[in-house]
């Protein structure tokens, strides 16, 4: 993976007071919250580590904390620091003067480390940290397959472990939506095999449950086959295995809007294969960023004609609508969907 400044700020120990985590990337978002405090105070210096979460952000408390000199028993002669930890403030949503403001005169003491999972590019305080040489900002998103590939491998070679190539091949699809659930994952591989050396494809299918996605990419697979049967099959499944929502109703919305963003993605790619546009466009314009999560869709653009896929989108869309204003229930819509297509 790329060095990112804060990879060289932590080498170095010369830290710049503010930093911006954001993007959807959870994983990424936590290890670098968790090296940036490591590096920044000591591990029993709890008293100057403040933390800030959605509901708890107040502004005028957040200055007034940053405004108080840290003092610490276990700085090993360092002068100490207090660190300010915001989660999922809004600060780079809405606009916030104050906040933005002192973001321009930070006590030489203070470190902030905001982390956000959505973000307003237009938004002033976002611009000033994209600008300003004395704050960082890094984008937490996937990686690529190759840098996944190392970042696993790497883990289980410390372990003494290696895994097949169709073992990996067979845990990407299942975990590869992101790496907070191929981390859940692998910790869970791992201890299955805790007295294999070599990960096999078995291993994997007995242990790892699989991405909803992965599941709905199997649903769609089958609705290409026109394989009804096995279709209604995967959405019963995933209806059992989700554990988000206690209503199925609910699991059913949630599974209607991934079958509607996944044919858009085949879409787009079955059109931008036939404008000869290379993978990596591919991957920014669809926000795809595994190379075999493209070529599956490739192949399901190969199967399934443009006019199809428009319609059900067009149909998707109505059932949408009437699931809204209460014409229709949310697990028919989803059925209807894949029965009119799968036949």
């Amino acid at each position: 993976m790329k060095l990112t400044q804060i990879d060289e700020d932590i080498k170095s120990k010369e830290f710049h007071h503010a930093y911006l985590l954001y993007g959807d990337e959870l994983y990424l978002r936590n290890q670098y919250k968790k090296r940036l405090i490591h590096a920044l105070m000591p591990q029993e210096d709890q008293m100057n580590l403040n933390y800030y979460k959605e509901d708890s952000v107040d502004v005028k408390d957040i200055i007034s904390t940053a405004e108080q000199f840290p003092f610490s028993l276990f700085s090993m002669g360092e002068e100490p620091k207090r660190v300010i930890v915001i989660e999922d403030s809004k600060f780079f949503k809405k606009k916030e003067e104050e906040i933005d403001a002192y973001m321009e005169d930070i006590p030489d003491y203070c470190y902030f480390i905001f982390l956000e999972s959505e973000v307003n590019k237009n938004n002033a305080l976002f611009k000033k940290f994209q600008k300003s040489d004395a704050l960082v900002s890094e984008e937490m998103k996937m990686v690529s397959g190759a840098d996944l590939a190392k970042w696993m491998g790497g883990r289980l070679t410390k372990l003494g472990k290696k895994i097949t190539r169709d073992a990996w091949a067979e845990f990407s699809v299942r975990t590869g939506s992101s790496m907070e659930l191929m981390d859940q994952e692998y910790e869970k591989l791992v201890s299955y095999c805790w007295d294999k050396e070599v990960i096999e494809l078995e291993d994997v299918e007995a242990i790892c449950t699989g991405a909803v996605e992965t599941q709905i990419f199997k649903m769609i697979d089958s609705i290409a086959g026109k394989d009804t049967d096995a279709a209604m099959r995967y959405y019963r499944d995933i209806l059992r295995e989700n554990k988000e929502s206690k209503e199925n109703n609910q699991a059913s919305m949630k599974i209607f809007a991934l079958i509607v963003k996944t044919f858009r993605q085949i879409l787009a790619i079955q059109e931008m294969t036939e404008d000869h546009i290379d993978m990596e466009t591919m991957k920014k314009t669809t926000g795809v960023y595994q190379d075999f999560v493209i070529r599956k869709n490739m192949n399901l653009a190969r199967r399934i004609p443009r006019n199809t896929m428009q319609k059900m989108l067009r149909d998707a869309a109505n059932y949408e609508q009437q699931v809204k204003t209460g014409l229709l229930d949310e697990q028919i819509a989803v059925e209807l969907l894949i029965m009119t297509y799968a036949k």
